[in-house]
């Protein structure tokens, strides 16, 4: 999506936020807050720079 000139930020809002709401599971996942299910990512890089960067990392 990057590729296709799709900034980062909305990359990342797109495939955990916005999913969330598509799959209706905004109650449990698609943001960081208490009580949700989350997946933890450390990086060395910020995703928001360019999303290539958890693809490299993954």
């Amino acid at each position: 999506m990057e590729k296709a000139g799709i900034p980062p930020l909305h990359v990342l809002q797109m495939t955990t936020l916005k999913g969330a709401g598509f799959l209706d599971r905004m109650n449990d996942m698609g943001t960081a807050d208490t009580g949700k299910n989350a997946d933890l990512v450390l990086l060395d890089a910020n995703p928001i720079e360019s999303v290539q960067i958890l693809v490299l990392t993954l």
